[in-house]
């Protein structure tokens, strides 16, 4: 779409007309009418998340801030629960709604975490938070390195996408060291941490990721040789797939099945996230895994999806059979790696094949009910968003939207949802879909009352702000955080991804309209620090972001 002259935004915000929504509010027709109902959406999601950092505080352990597995039955802090699933999600709320009090709790329980827990190397073990000591008088290796792999993984991972924050990337750096000089599965291409798919895909994924944040090339070499390891190794003994498990001194399978659920498909998407890496920094050799890759997930296209195409969940790779056939609630992560692999390589059938497997999931009652856990919603309905952001289909717009719904009102009275560590999965799902409402802009300070709501039509961005009181405070617009946080080259969607709505570039030049007064030109890097507003009682503000044409822009471009 093209870009909208000054004069008619200016127009179109002066002239709009006022109508009552069905909540009685006063709003404008166009795109502010939407713009006020995604506010109204991302406010709750906000006001909700905020309250569930604050309840789960409330039973962090004695005289430290670890937070327990549940609140009152399983009090321990654990790496692969806790800290992957539960904390690192509450520091992205604190990051979007928290005031220096929030962060201070967040930062403490960094604190305490590396204080009290750490017993290999930065590694953590089993604690308890209230007895203050670890759960066993020994260590388990396969237990602390596959707790360290979940989280910087599910934990971190999303953290410094969002955030980042030096002292999240430093923590997982050192983390990713401490497992790959602690690996003891011997390979021919050397010794890797694990021989599963789970541990191993959650590595290339970490490793991939922080290659890009630290630019150290142990981090590509590490990935390359677990990659290597189930590329030339496991694919051509193994029908072309992964196993969940892999025996390397017997080169054949020790678990000849491939999950992909969670805790199973993990490699499928490691691997790929493997090839974008040397993709983008050594094209001959994502050259020689592109085959192997692409026979892989062929494999899976033919044999491991639904009538709907839809993955279903369980198959042995050996035979092709089927073990499991009902649609797991990580069914994106399947094509999410589907997407990327069109990237590379530019073929239509995957993409079409994406586009028919949302439009059925989008469209199928069947595909509404995750069960009775709370934590498979929160991955179905990430899925959702994470391919929106890609393709912007209106049924799977809906599908998101009556799902997060319904889904954000599972949060009880006290603050809380389902009492264990899931609930920071509940977390980071309600962000993502508040976020999807206000194309990533945020406000600082937060307050419980301001309303923020996005619209985004073609390379124009619409956001309308509202307090119910005074407030003075600073609108951050989205950066390429893919680039600037994790050095990625390309935005492929990733597990656990915050996605990008309307990323503004810093360099780059916009027009900005503040309720229809004369355009200014802003810097994206001004819109990424923060644009100031200042607003009466109950005042709504309404702002027009678009990009000036260019680079080069020109002296008439710039008057």
């Amino acid at each position: 779409m093209k870009r909208m002259p000054i004069k008619y935004i200016c127009l179109l915000a002066l002239a709009t007309a006022c109508h009552s929504d069905r909540s009685g509010e006063s709003v404008v027709d166009g795109p502010w009418a939407e713009a006020a109902h995604n506010g109204r959406q991302a406010r709750e999601v906000f006001q909700r998340t905020h309250r569930l950092l604050h309840t789960w505080y409330e039973f962090r352990g004695r005289n430290n801030h670890l937070l327990p597995r549940k609140k009152t039955k399983e009090r321990i802090w654990n790496s692969k629960d806790t800290a992957a699933d539960l904390w690192s999600h509450l520091i992205a709320v604190a990051w979007l709604t928290g005031a220096q009090a929030e962060r201070d709790l967040v930062r403490g329980t960094l604190i305490d975490e590396i204080h009290l827990t750490t017993r290999v190397g930065p590694m953590s073990d089993n604690y308890d938070l209230d007895a203050n000591r670890f759960v066993a008088s020994t260590s388990d290796m396969n237990v602390i390195i596959f707790g360290a792999a979940e989280y910087v993984k599910d934990g971190l991972l999303p953290v410094i996408d969002l955030t980042g924050q030096a002292v999240y990337r430093e923590r997982a750096r050192e983390l990713l060291e401490a497992i790959m000089t602690h690996a003891a599965v011997d390979t021919p291409l050397g010794p890797i941490p694990a021989s599963d798919a789970e541990v191993c895909g959650d590595m290339l994924q970490s490793l991939c990721r922080l290659y890009g944040v630290c630019g150290d090339p142990r981090f590509k070499q590490w990935a390359e040789r677990i990659g290597e390891a189930w590329i030339f190794e496991v694919l051509p003994r193994n029908n072309g797939l992964p196993a969940h498990r892999w025996d390397f001194a017997a080169r054949c399978p020790a678990e000849d099945r491939l999950d992909l659920s969670d805790h199973g498909n993990e490699i499928v998407f490691g691997l790929i996230e493997l090839l974008m890496l040397e993709h983008a920094h050594d094209p001959p050799r994502a050259k020689k895994y592109l085959a192997p890759i692409r026979g892989m997930y062929d494999r899976l296209l033919a044999g491991a999806l639904n009538g709907d195409g839809l993955p279903i969940r369980e198959i042995r790779p050996s035979t092709g059979e089927i073990l499991r056939q009902d649609v797991p609630d990580t069914w994106a992560y399947t094509l999410n790696g589907l997407h990327a692999l069109y990237l590379v390589t530019g073929e239509a059938r995957y993409r079409e094949a994406i586009e028919r497997a949302l439009r059925n999931l989008a469209t199928q009652p069947r595909y509404r009910d995750w069960g009775p856990i709370m934590d498979s919603y929160a991955d179905a309905i990430e899925g959702g968003i994470l391919l929106y952001n890609r393709y912007r289909l209106p049924e799977l717009a809906r599908w998101i939207d009556d799902m997060a719904s319904d889904f954000v009102d599972r949060q009880k009275k006290n603050g809380g949802v389902g009492d264990t560590y899931l609930d920071g999965n509940y977390a980071r799902t309600s962000l993502m879909w508040g976020l999807m409402k206000t194309a990533g802009a945020h406000l600082r300070p937060w307050r419980k009352d301001l309303r923020l709501g996005a619209v985004v039509d073609g390379t124009t961005l619409y956001l309308e702000v509202k307090a119910d009181k005074s407030w003075s405070g600073t609108l951050h617009l989205d950066a390429p955080r893919h680039r600037l946080n994790l050095g990625l080259a390309v935005d492929y969607p990733r597990i656990n991804q915050f996605p990008e709505w309307y990323p503004v570039e810093p360099t780059r030049l916009y027009e900005v309209t503040v309720d229809g007064r004369p355009a200014e030109i802003k810097l994206g890097d001004d819109l990424i620090r923060g644009l100031p507003l200042k607003m009466r009682h109950d005042q709504s503000v309404h702002i027009v972001v678009c990009p000036l044409s260019g680079p080069p822009y020109g002296v008439a471009a710039a008057t």
